[in-house]
């Protein structure tokens, strides 16, 4: 049984898919991190906070979880990439994107 909380907004997004091929449902619950799911008080204007937009849609996450999956390095809002359901920074993206290539030749 799926429960949804009032504030939860739901996204399916067909064009982004697991590994499995299957369309991802995500839930961003507002005044939590996409991330982590804790809450953050998105009023406050700290440098623990970073806000970006996803689907055009603003969130607030907390910096220590807005990093790379890949090489750890901090993430900037101008400068990230949601790929399947993780964030990469730019070189790391383009790094997959290659290997990916590759393994298709």
């Amino acid at each position: 049984k799926l429960l949804i909380e009032p504030n939860f907004k739901l996204f399916h997004c067909p064009e982004e898919k697991t590994e499995e091929g299957k369309a991802l449902l995500n839930f961003f619950p507002e005044g939590k991190c996409p991330i982590c799911h804790k809450m953050v008080n998105e009023n406050v204007n700290d440098d623990s906070l970073v806000k970006i937009k996803l689907r055009n849609v603003h969130y607030t996450c907390q910096k220590s979880c807005f990093k790379c999956s890949k090489c750890g390095c901090d993430l900037s809002p101008a400068d990230w990439v949601k790929f399947v359901i993780k964030y990469y920074c730019s070189k790391c993206t383009w790094e997959l994107i290659e290997n990916k290539g590759e393994s298709r030749a």
